[in-house]
């Protein structure tokens, strides 16, 4: 029997197009009263599960498979079924003739359109996100096809949706002239809501640049591709840049939603500090961050399952924020601001993301995320700035407690060892607080530094000590000279030694706190506390850093003589030149008048040669050689002539130890004038 019955339904489906008439009744009817219709509660649908019935096969037997949904939004959701529908359209309006078939929804991948001519064949147009967008009938983000319906005539529409998205049928029926007014409207609309998020943007980074906050970099990235998603789900990257493959709108939607929910996780772990106050949440953020990227990862290999996830996520990141607000609403004041602009913003997520249980909510769940998101933007801006204003009085806080905690330590430290130096005095006199300094001057032992002093009494006011940073990497050298000489001297250098000892315990607790590891700030808070103790007294001082491995120096200088840099050529000749610390900071124990006028202490680096000595002194050595501190402006040759030259010269080649004990001995061959203190680094 089925020799006999194809060749019928062949001769029927012929007939059919060649004597087309409509069979049902009609759904739609045009006035001349209105030029817009909402024609998707009149649309009649078939689901083809198959995916393949052809439109022949489908217009044959549509009495017996199309049924009205009834519904003002028609929504099938996630289906691997090609969706048909069916609508008759009778034109009762003289005045026009032209109309558009407007698809409200714009991630529709394939929409094929058939519909027969006023001579009976059968057209068939395409259009969609996986099409070529320069075939559409119009240049529009939304797919609009071109309908002739001339006045008392019926039209038969058909057509087929398919897509990898959910797929949603939101219908208008209007003319070029409403497409435009509408067009309009909501172009303006999404200009709005587009301007206030770049506005948001640009406002932050800017702030950004100011303070160096890490949270508004997690803000602004999140919020800008928060908006580039919706920029591509709108339509308009389709538009402008006529993207034709529904797979690469796919993929730049599951990655900018995919980033920005990354950096929404650690914008509000920052914002929230919820590593500090709910480890347990911080845990379940980190969580919900790492979906976000593994969700990219997903949709390289499968856009559906991407997809799914990210309405998934959507619907979970908003009942996690709201969880965590409550959690933390009393104790935290910055997380009211959080709970309150994000609400419309995480509101419209959730319900945008309900998609994924097909649940929608006409006329809402398009637009919802939107204005939240707008919303909270301009909110949340005035959350970080309070933010950043409740950090900025807590740091200024904790500066002024830690400067008082350091000046009460160095006090505390400096009236400790002046009462043991008294005692020792008291004891043994000048011997004993000679023995005393010597102890207070040195530090760690290192192979390629080496050290002596020389008072010109039993004590006096040169001080150096080194220091082991990175577990010996680095050593930090201070070197100074108290003006005078003597006990007085020797009690400032105590001091000295207290505020060193006071940044080495802090070093040892917080590495980035300490001043150890910044010679100009170090120089400058040493100045800050001395300040007030030294009644006109004054220290020259220099502070370096030096990096054994990549021989690097960084140091910064209170009016201190520069070092003497000793080496020689192929011929064994002995060359000297002085290290250039300019610019020079002032001695520390100035007025504040004169700090005040901004003359800081600088930082300087330098990389030193090989087989170099470097050789840090106090002035009595200038002093003792009768050299004078200007002549350092005629350069290294000026110091030619003195008798330290000689010295140096016959002793450059011995060993570093030989070579220190062969320098002291200049104590023998010259008149000392003043305390001696001389520290070699050799690289």
């Amino acid at each position: 029997m089925n020799f006999i019955k194809k060749p019928i339904k062949i001769t029927a489906f012929l007939f059919l197009i060649f004597f087309h008439v409509p069979i049902f009744g009609l759904n739609v009817q045009l006035n001349e009263q209105n030029n817009v219709y909402d024609i998707s509660e009149d649309i009649s649908f078939y689901e083809d599960k198959s995916a393949s019935l052809p439109f022949e096969q489908i217009y044959n037997d549509k009495i017996n498979k199309f049924i009205p949904m009834n519904k003002s939004y028609p929504t099938f959701g996630f289906t691997e079924s090609n969706i048909w529908g069916k609508v008759s359209i009778q034109n009762k309006n003289s005045t026009e003739e032209n109309w558009n078939l407007v698809f409200n929804f714009t991630m529709l991948d394939e929409i094929d359109l058939f519909y027969f001519n006023n001579a009976g064949v059968v057209i068939k147009k395409e259009q969609g996100n996986s099409r070529d967008f320069e075939k559409r009938d119009v240049n529009h983000r939304k797919n609009i096809f071109k309908l002739n319906i001339p006045y008392n005539t019926t039209k038969e529409i058909f057509f087929r949706i398919s897509s990898i998205d959910t797929i949603e049928i939101p219908v208008l029926l209007m003319t070029t002239k409403e497409i435009l007014i509408k067009d309009r409207v909501e172009t303006s609309l999404h200009g709005i809501y587009y301007g206030i998020i770049l506005v948001m943007v640009i406002y932050n980074l800017y702030i950004y640049f100011l303070v160096k906050e890490k949270t508004y970099i997690h803000y602004i990235i999140f919020t800008f591709l928060f908006a580039i998603s919706f920029f591509g789900m709108d339509g308009f990257l389709a538009q402008i840049f006529f993207l034709s493959n529904e797979n690469n709108l796919q993929l730049i939607r599951m990655f900018t939603a995919g980033i920005s929910g990354f950096f929404s996780a650690l914008f509000t772990i920052s914002f929230l500090n919820l590593k500090e106050k709910k480890p347990l949440f911080y845990k379940s953020t980190v969580i919900y961050a790492t979906a976000c990227l593994i969700n990219i990862v997903v949709s390289i290999f499968s856009i559906k399952t991407g997809i799914k996830m990210i309405l998934l996520i959507m619907v979970i990141g908003p009942l996690l924020a709201f969880a965590l607000s409550i959690a933390l609403y009393k104790k935290y004041m910055p997380v009211r601001y959080y709970l309150w602009s994000w609400f419309v913003w995480l509101l419209g997520s959730f319900v945008y993301g309900l998609k994924i249980f097909n649940i929608y909510i006409y006329n809402v769940t398009e637009h919802v995320v939107q204005i939240g998101s707008a919303v909270g933007a301009t909110v949340l801006s005035f959350g970080l700035a309070y933010r950043m204003k409740l950090i900025q009085k807590e740091n200024e806080d904790i500066e002024i407690n830690s400067i008082k905690l350091k000046q009460k330590m160095i006090e505390n430290n400096f009236q400790l060892e002046m009462s043991m130096l008294k005692n020792e005095l008291n004891r043994n006199q000048i011997d004993i607080a000679s023995e005393i300094q010597n102890k207070m001057i040195s530090g760690v032992k290192l192979k390629d530094i080496d050290a002596f002093y020389i008072p010109m009494e039993e004590v006096g006011g040169d001080f150096y000590n080194i220091i082991s940073l990175e577990k010996n990497k680095k050593t930090g050298i201070f070197f100074s000279d108290v003006s005078g000489h003597g006990i007085v001297s020797s009690l400032y250098t105590a001091m000295v030694k207290s505020v060193i000892s006071n940044a080495l315990s802090v070093y040892k607790e917080n590495v980035k706190k300490s001043s150890l590891i910044n010679p100009a700030q170090f120089l400058t808070e040493l100045n800050s506390f001395l300040l007030p103790y030294l009644n006109g007294n004054l220290i020259s001082a220099m502070y370096c850093i030096f990096n054994h491995e990549k021989r690097e120096l960084v140091f910064s200088s209170a009016s201190h003589p520069p070092p003497i840099i000793l080496s020689q050529n192929k011929n064994h000749e002995l060359k000297l030149e002085f290290l250039d610390i300019s610019p020079q900071g002032h001695t520390l124990g100035v007025s504040n008048d004169f700090v005040k006028k901004k003359k800081y202490y600088t930082n300087k680096k330098i990389i030193l040669p090989k087989d170099r000595r470097l050789i840090f002194y106090s002035d009595g050595l200038l002093d003792s050689v009768k050299y004078k501190y200007e002549n350092m402006n005629l350069g290294i040759e000026s110091f030619a002539n003195t008798p330290l030259y000689s010295l140096l010269k016959n002793s450059f080649s011995l060993s570093l130890k030989q070579f220190s004990k062969k320098f002291q001995t200049i104590e023998k061959k010259l008149t000392i004038e003043d305390d001696i203190c001389v520290l070699i680094l050799e690289t």
